[in-house]
């Protein structure tokens, strides 16, 4: 019983690096100052290189016609500065056949959310205010 308690005792939680900390700061020209830049971060890696991603949920993608639409960027994790948007979707919104607009990308909050899958995997990163419409013949 001793012993348990000498290892629970000598646990120490995680704490953030504070005589060295790497800061990132919004990216200029895609991310404003209401662009919400760190609303969400996860950790990925890619070929053994650690990255931040940080969403922005009302940043300018880039996106044709698309305003304050959201963006998800890849900032290293080991020094200040090089963040970088990533290219989830470089279209402006969508018509159908006949021209009718069906999905709605302004104020959709892309980059609300952002996980990783796990080194060298699959990035995620959701809209959660995405209007889709569907159109019906009668």
């Amino acid at each position: 019983m001793l012993l348990l308690l000498v290892v629970v005792a000598g646990v120490r939680g995680f704490n953030v690096d504070t005589l060295r900390p790497v800061i990132q700061e919004r990216p200029l020209g895609s991310c404003e100052q209401d662009c919400m830049f760190g609303f969400s971060v996860a950790q990925h890696t890619e070929a053994g290189v650690p990255w931040v991603l940080v969403g922005a949920p009302r940043a300018e993608s880039g996106q044709p016609g698309v305003h304050k639409g959201g963006a998800v960027y890849k900032c290293p994790a080991l020094k200040q500065g090089g963040c970088q948007i990533i290219p989830f979707d470089t279209t402006g919104d969508t018509l159908t056949p006949q021209g009718k607009q069906y999905d709605i990308k302004s104020g959709q909050w892309f980059g609300s959310v952002v996980q990783s899958s796990g080194p060298d995997g699959t990035v995620l990163a959701c809209a959660h205010t995405y209007l889709l419409r569907i159109y019906v013949s009668p």
